[in-house]
């Protein structure tokens, strides 16, 4: 199939502009040894990819840059390469300088055209200079590639005062020229310097890790790998493929998988999600086959609902009494079927409205349990069964007035579902039905391998045969697993509220996901939990999700500087990259935290100016209602040293997945406010 993209895509784009390619970006920059005979085998004479590539390929790792930006090893970046064949013809291959390639993506369109252009000009005079001092001889080439549809629309007038400045340097600078990756191939190709093998990577990060790796990747591959199979016996069977085939040469279009996981984020996931499963199915209405149920299973879960209330802590409703005032301190979901939901050391108690004598199925989704399922049991038929909204490990069924299960459904494979056979041997759980409220305690040893902060999905269908539909309706509910331990508090304060204006000027982005008080810290507290140490926040509003962070957690970043020894002045007083922040003198922190939905990470400080990022475990609970986080890690992660004596330094930005070049994960401060970005910045 790869060959078959690689001459589709040379045949398109011969036939839009009228003369056939000969150079490509592959799809990402994303390249290795074993795919790169495939284009030179197809009359490619070059491929272009990022400067990760080279590094990796030539053991180096990442390109180091001084204070200015400039790549200290210039000979080696700036020098053209081939990548090696035995069969097919060398080829050549091009990295392009992410640095320069970034600020024309990301940077110069907050600068007059002017003065973006002036400043490439003097990036490539430092390059020119370092290329000099290292007494390199020979053709150097700056490879520049940019991402052509996300940059110009925020350049003033389009970006066509940048390009016109540029160009005007570019072709009046006597030092510099420009030329086509062909030109250079045909001038100088033969002394282009041949590669080891060429490492597996893409251009922004030397793995392929957006991609692979991922739950919700990996089922997608399961799904393409499925149908492709499919497909194979299909076409050993006689049947014309031809329709087929090419929907299915759509579905494997890298940009589906880029949005699958949790380490890209586009607003709406789903609309990807189900625009890459209608692909497959009509790959199998083209084979006129009827659609398998797994087409209609999303991978994306459908987004979590925002409860109206969560769980005060730990709470052991009756499961007799409906209006037992313990289920008053439950998590709440309004709807169809109002539910409330409740922990306390043992259970987890569920409660369902309006329920009456009808067959109800609970069905739970449990962090990283292996057998599940993406459609309803309630019907035995395939076709008729509805989607659940995230894959369900486990199902409890109300029926004949008791509480059945948990089961674990049996996977979505085309059979009808036997329920009286799947419920066969479950065990009945202390549960009861009383005044139309279905009632039920459910062991959380039943429920596998869980632990404190894991988000258990949750949706109920009452009467599925009815075809009422689920509750929540638009939705599911995360259920997240509470702190059942004690934790012994060694420092807090209270923050006034009223203070969410940075240094005074700042207003929130005019967007109305941002709720006023999101960003107004009123309190922070640290506390130590036997092996763990815990903090805990807590804003003027409710945090809400609308990104649907897997933490629940979309909207802000905390990040906590910790001295162990304040006022000695050791440690790094700067803090993560984009704060534009430092403690005050005579003080640094040892270790820092950045706490946000997708990309948490604690620092350590490694000097004055320099810092150590690492990932590691972090329990995020988010009760959102009350606007709290509470966070808890290993306390080995931390110094030796009283807790309690240290001195902590917290901080509430606004989480952004695509930050400017620099910035670690926060938003941009401007002079206005705009929809996404802060403003009162100077």
């Amino acid at each position: 199939d790869a060959v078959e993209q690689v001459v589709r895509g040379l045949d398109e784009a011969e036939r839009i502009i009228g003369r056939r390619p000969v150079g490509m970006w592959p799809g990402e920059g994303s390249v290795s040894q074993l795919v790169t005979p495939i284009w030179a085998g197809q009359g490619v004479t070059w491929i272009a990819t990022g400067e990760h590539v080279l590094g990796e390929t030539l053991g180096i790792g990442s390109f180091a840059r001084d204070a200015n930006g400039t790549v200290e090893e210039a000979e080696i970046l700036y020098q053209p390469y081939t990548a090696e064949h035995s069969r097919n013809p060398r080829l050549p291959m091009f990295f392009r300088d992410v640095e320069l390639a970034d600020r024309i993506g990301f940077e110069y369109s907050g600068s007059s055209g002017g003065a973006a252009a002036d400043d490439f000009m003097v990036r490539l005079a430092n390059i020119k200079e370092q290329l000099e001092a290292q007494g390199v001889e020979g053709p150097k080439v700056v490879t520049i590639v940019v991402d052509g549809e996300n940059a110009w629309e925020h350049y003033d007038n389009d970006g066509k005062d940048f390009l016109d400045a540029l160009y005007t340097e570019l072709t009046t600078t006597d030092w510099v020229r420009t030329v086509t990756p062909s030109q250079l191939v045909e001038a100088f190709g033969d002394s282009f310097e041949p590669l080891p093998d060429v490492f597996p990577a893409s251009w922004f990060q030397p793995n392929f890790a957006t991609w692979i790796g991922e739950t919700e990747e990996a089922r997608a591959w399961d799904y393409l790998s499925m149908a492709r199979r499919d497909l194979d016996e299909a076409e050993q069977a006689g049947i014309d493929t031809t329709d087929a085939f090419e929907s299915l040469l759509f579905a494997e279009g890298s940009d589906w998988f880029w949005w699958y996981g949790s380490d890209q984020e586009s607003g709406d996931d789903g609309y990807f999600d189900a625009a890459y499963r209608e692909l497959i199915g009509q790959m199998y209405d083209a084979l006129e086959r009827d659609r398998p149920g797994y087409v209609r299973v999303p991978i994306i879960p459908t987004s979590v609902i925002d409860p109206d209330q969560t769980p005060d802590g730990l709470v052991s409703p009756s499961i007799t009494d409906p209006n037992d005032p313990a289920w008053d301190e439950a998590g709440v979901v309004s709807g169809t079927n109002e539910i409330r939901w409740a922990f306390d050391t043992k259970n987890l108690y569920i409660r369902i409205a309006d329920m009456g004598d009808a067959v109800t199925d609970v069905y739970l989704g449990v962090p990283s349990t292996s057998q599940t399922r993406g459609l309803t049991i309630g019907v035995p038929k395939e076709p008729d069964q509805q989607v659940v909204g995230f894959e369900a490990s486990h199902v409890v069924r109300f029926s004949n007035g008791g509480a059945f299960g948990p089961v674990p459904p049996s996977p979505v494979n085309g059979e009808d579902v036997a329920t009286e056979v799947l419920f066969e041997g479950a065990p009945i759980q202390p549960s009861a039905v009383v005044d139309g409220y279905g009632m039920v305690a459910i062991p959380l040893g039943s429920l596998g391998a869980i632990g404190v902060g894991d988000r258990i999905s949750a949706r109920v269908f009452v009467d599925e045969a009815s075809g009422a539909g689920p509750t929540p309706r638009d939705g599911r509910i995360a259920v997240v697993v509470p702190d059942v331990s004690n934790t012994k508090v060694v420092f807090s304060v209270e923050d006034p509220r009223g203070d969410d204006h940075g240094p005074g000027s700042y207003t929130y982005p005019t967007d109305p996901v941002f709720t006023p008080g999101a960003y107004d810290l009123t309190g922070f507290t640290v506390g130590i939990s036997s092996d763990e140490i815990v903090f805990d926040f807590t804003v003027a509003s409710p945090i809400t999700n609308p990104w649907d962070s897997p933490v629940g957690l979309s909207v802000q970043t905390f990040d906590v500087y910790v001295d162990i020894d304040p006022g000695s002045g050791t440690g790094a007083r700067g803090m993560i990259d984009g704060r534009n922040a430092a403690l005050v003198s005579g003080n640094g922190w040892e270790r820092a935290l950045t706490v946000e939905g997708w990309e948490s990470a604690l620092f350590t400080a490694t000097s004055e100016n320099d810092m150590d990022e690492t990932q590691p475990t972090m329990k995020i609970l988010v009760f959102g209602d009350k606007g709290r986080v509470v966070v808890r890690m290993a306390r080995e992660l931390f110094p030796d040293g009283d807790p309690s004596t240290w001195g902590y330094a917290v901080g509430v930005m606004s989480q952004e997945g695509f930050p400017s070049a620099g910035v670690r994960r926060i938003r941009d401060v401007e002079p206005s406010a705009q929809q996404w970005r802060i403003g009162g910045g100077d």
